[in-house]
This record gives C-alpha cells, sequence and structure tokens, in this order.
C-alpha cells in the first residue's frame, strides 16, 4: 500500500468517531499522532493520547493582580451553592474555575466557581463555608494562602510569591483540577535561592499541609542542582516514594525560564525539567481520579535566614486521556494489503570535551556522563589525557552507578553534534571540581594503570581509551537519568600539577522505536 508511510497521520480523533463513545469528553478534541501497525490480518490498530479541555486552564498572570476587588455587592450565605449581586459583573469578572470569598472572611474560604448563569448569579463547585453576609467580594483565577510576612503578586507578567522569615509560615497559590489523568506545567519558573528550614514546591496537592496527596517538585536544602520528585497515594509517611534528581544539562533551580512538567498516570508520575525526565515513581501514586490542586507553595520552618521569592511566568493544567484502538475494532478499510514491518530507530551521534581541568584533592568521578528517561543513550567511546609536576604512573577506574549523585561542583560539557540536522542531546557529561555524593555504585567495569607524563613531555603523552564499538562490543547503555558512567580516581591523593582532558562519544535514539 503506497500510502502506508502517510498513516502515522491517523488522528484519534477520527477514530474516536469510529467507536462512539466520545460521550465522557466536553471540550475540543487534540490529538497526538501514533504510530498505526497492522494485525496478522492487515487490519490496523494504534494506541494514541486524546487531550480535551475538560478540565483545563492556563494561567499567563497578564494583569496586575492575582486577587482583585469585585465589582457591587455579593450576598453569600453559609452552606448555600448559590452567590447573588447587586450591581455585580459576574459574566466580565469571573470565570468556571475561578475562586471568590467575601472579603472580610479568611483566605481559607475561597470557594470555586462552577458556573457563571448572569451577571448577578453564579454557583459555587461547594458549598460556601465562611459568613452568612453582604459586602465586597475578592476573585481571581487561582486562590491564594498568605501566612505572617508573605506575599503574593503578579507584576510584569509574572507571578511572585516572597516568604518573608516568619517561622512555620505558608504562601501559596492553588487552582482545583478535575480527576483523571493530569498533566501540570509550570513554565518560566525561577527559585530564587535554596536555604534551609524552607521549602519550595511546584506540582499537585490535595492541601497545603505537609500530609498530603501529591505529586509534586519539592526544593529544600541549599543545593541548587537537585530536586525532590514526591508522589503519595495518601496522607500517611509510608506511602510517599521520593526520588532526589539532578537538573539537565548544567542548569540550577535559580536559573531563568525554567519549565517543570508532571504527568500524573494510573500506574506512574512522570517528572520533566526542561522536557527531561528527570524522574519516574510508580510504587505510591495518587488516585488519578482524585482532583488535586495545581500549587505553587512555599513553607517556612522554624529558622529560615532570609527571605526567598519564586516566580512562575505561566501555568498549564489539563487532562490525557489514552484512547486504544484495537485491530478488531476494524476502524479504517484499507484497500489492497498492509505489510507488516517493523521501523528503524532513528540513530543520532554526538560527542563532547573538557580539557586542562583541575580535579579536586582526593578526587572521587572525575568525569560522569548521565542518561535520559526518554531516549537510549550508548556511550561508544570514552577518551582522556594528563599531565603533571613530576612523572608517574597513575591507576584510573572506569564505574557504572544506578542512582544519580548529589552535591559536589560539576561543570557541563557542552555536546557537539555529527550531524546539524540532529535535534539536540538530552544525555549530560559532566567533569567534577569538587567531589559529588556519590550514588549506588554497581561496579567497576576497568582499571587502567598508565604513566602521567610531565607537560613538557607532550609528544610522549599516552592516551587511555574505552572503546565499546570495538575492543568491548557492545556500548555502555544508559536507560534513566539515575543512571551513569564515571572516570574515577578511588579518592587516591591528587598528584601534584595534575591536569586533566576528556572526550567522550555517544549515540541517542527513542527507546520505544524498536
Amino acid at each position: 500500500m503506497s500510502d502506508l508511510d502517510n498513516s502515522k497521520g491517523i488522528e484519534a480523533r477520527r477514530m474516536a468517531g469510529s467507536i462512539g463513545d466520545t460521550k465522557d469528553y466536553n471540550g475540543i478534541y487534540q490529538t497526538e499522532t501514533s504510530e498505526v501497525f497492522s494485525d496478522y490480518k492487515g487490519r490496523l490498530e494504534t494506541v494514541a493520547n486524546v487531550y480535551t479541555e475538560r478540565g483545563e486552564f492556563r494561567e499567563d498572570f497578564a494583569g496586575t493582580n492575582l486577587i482583585n476587588n469585585l465589582s457591587g455587592t455579593v450576598t453569600f450565605t453559609n452552606g448555600s451553592y448559590t452567590l447573588t449581586g447587586s450591581g455585580t459583573a459576574f459574566t466580565t469578572e469571573l470565570r468556571q474555575g475561578y475562586y471568590i470569598k467575601l472579603t472580610t472572611d479568611s483566605e481559607t474560604y475561597y470557594a470555586q466557581v462552577f458556573s457563571v448563569e448572569s451577571d448577578t448569579s453564579l454557583t459555587l463547585r461547594t458549598a460556601y463555608g465562611g459568613s452568612s453576609s453582604s459586602g465586597t467580594a475578592h476573585g481571581g483565577v487561582l486562590a491564594v494562602e498568605t501566612g505572617t510576612g508573605t506575599t503574593t503578586g503578579v507584576s510584569s507578567s509574572l507571578l511572585t510569591l516572597t516568604s518573608g522569615t516568619t517561622n512555620s509560615a505558608i504562601v501559596a497559590a492553588y487552582r482545583l483540577t478535575e480527576g483523571g489523568t493530569q498533566v501540570l506545567i509550570f513554565a518560566g519558573t525561577v527559585v530564587s535561592q535554596r536555604i534551609a528550614n524552607q521549602t519550595v514546591t511546584l506540582g499537585l496537592r490535595s492541601g497545603t499541609s505537609s500530609a498530603s496527596r501529591r505529586a509534586e517538585f519539592s526544593f529544600d536544602g541549599t543545593d541548587n542542582t537537585v530536586v525532590k520528585c514526591i508522589s503519595s497515594a495518601t496522607t500517611a509517611a509510608s506511602s510517599t516514594e521520593t526520588t532526589t534528581a539532578y537538573f539537565p544539562r548544567g542548569v540550577t533551580s535559580a536559573t531563568t525560564g525554567n519549565v517543570y512538567k508532571i504527568a500524573l498516570k494510573k500506574d506512574k508520575v512522570c517528572f520533566y525539567i526542561n522536557d527531561f525526565l528527570v524522574a519516574t515513581n510508580r510504587y505510591h501514586i495518587g488516585d488519578v481520579n482524585y482532583g488535586l490542586r495545581a500549587m505553587a507553595m512555599i513553607t517556612n520552618g522554624t529558622g529560615a535566614a532570609s527571605s526567598t521569592t519564586l516566580t512562575v511566568d505561566s501555568i498549564l493544567a489539563y487532562q490525557s486521556n489514552e484512547l486504544e484502538v484495537t485491530a478488531s475494532l476494524e476502524p479504517l478499510r484499507v484497500m489492497g494489503y498492509v505489510n507488516n514491518r517493523i521501523s528503524a530507530p532513528i540513530i543520532e551521534s554526538y560527542m563532547a570535551t573538557c580539557t586542562n581541568f583541575t580535579p579536586p584533592a582526593t578526587p572521587t568521578n572525575m568525569f560522569y556522563i548521565v542518561g535520559n528517561g526518554t531516549k537510549l543513550i550508548r556511550v561508544t567511546r570514552i577518551e582522556m589525557c594528563a599531565t603533571q609536576t613530576t612523572a608517574a604512573q597513575q591507576l584510573f577506574y572506569l564505574k557504572r552507578y544506578s542512582t544519580a549523585h548529589s552535591g559536589g561542583t560539576r561543570t557541563f560539557m557542552t555536546p557537539m553534534s555529527m550531524d546539524t540536522q540532529n535535534s539536540s542531546a538530552i544525555a549530560s557529561p559532566y567533569y567534577y571540581t569538587a567531589n559529588p555524593t556519590l550514588g549506588t555504585l554497581v561496579g567497576t567495569y576497568a582499571i587502567r594503570r598508565t604513566l602521567v607524563p610531565t607537560p613538557t613531555s607532550l609528544i610522549d603523552q599516552p592516551i587511555i581509551e574505552w572503546d565499546f564499538n570495538y575492543s568491548q562490543g557492545q556500548p555502555l547503555i544508559l536507560r534513566s537519568v539515575s543512571e551513569g558512567i564515571a572516570v574515577d580516581f578511588a579518592g587516591a591523593a591528587l598528584p601534584t600539577g595534575l591536569s586533566v582532558n576528556f572526550t567522550v562519544w555517544w549515540t541517542e535514539e527513542r527507546i520505544n522505536d524498536y
């Protein structure tokens, strides 16, 4: 069939129409293209994600206030779902999903709008829990919680949360999402600093307390190169899973413009930073049908030394529902025949190098390359050479780790593509000038003893190489962001004047392409 290659563009919208089970979706269908395969009879089948507008919201903070003073007078009744107004403009100032409360009530009484019937009448999602009274009202796209000494605001199209230093104070902005498979994205995000006794949170939560159902990024401690990816099935600590992840490609939590994405699914939670998958939690996953709040928050412990600012450029939340079309449904009739085939994976090649750096005083890992969960990384070759003040033999170790390092001082080695048409590399090679806390060691592949010459004898400078395509027969494969390959000095004392160079070659391919 000559048009087989075009079949990748078949839309889930068309297939959903064939099934006839679209009544549960109540928004505009947005689809992803997916591989189309054939069964032994030549019938087509595919699996695709269908994104709907159900429960979706996006906020770009284009206004000047996070919470606004609404027009007119609003009548609130404790326990009632209905609000009525006089001189109000509900249809222009509020929308479904926005929040409202009586101005004089505390922030804990913000209620979400379910529907706006007219300028003077609206219905709440839950019964109002505050006072039975008439007066001015506050409303906005997000609800807020501001503890003593904290502030929230909007400036230059950025949401800004400022923590202050009051013990146990919380500042938060949030919005309830619909149940179901959820995707949440915080774009253009900056955490101004990382200090002890203070935690910044971005994610999905059932509440602001520490014991919450959640799927979140948690920024605690002083190391701005790592973040905790946390998920929990219940409010119990025993049902919480925490994965510590490194920031990819040399960025930190203070880097301007980071994008954090959480995909909460039925069987796992996937965490992404700048489109790089950094963690996948599988053991303690919240019920996707339980509505959670999309939340940005800073929590002070006891003794936070200074105030931290969290800025967010935009927040996007939406739902993703997987739609499977099996061969037995015969969604499309194909004239002719379909050849069964396996798509060849796309393999792209890269290299990176660093020159003349000085390792720490008692080096462990000097060089380290980290994998990524979205592509298969094949490390094909590593080369190193070095010089020192007095020529002597040294031992270098090639090691594999199964969990991520933390801390230390590292420098990202910028990848160079072998083809300018390649996509951006996602593997992360580094060299260390201060030792990290090492992850879990799997084992040592090789130990190389070599003579390290003086700088004046460069003509005889030996090169240590590990060529996995030829001498080892198979590249070293990295399948996740937790896995890494290192060249290590085993903590021995640094020889005087030791200067090191590394070059690494690798390929990348999509894990699900074959």
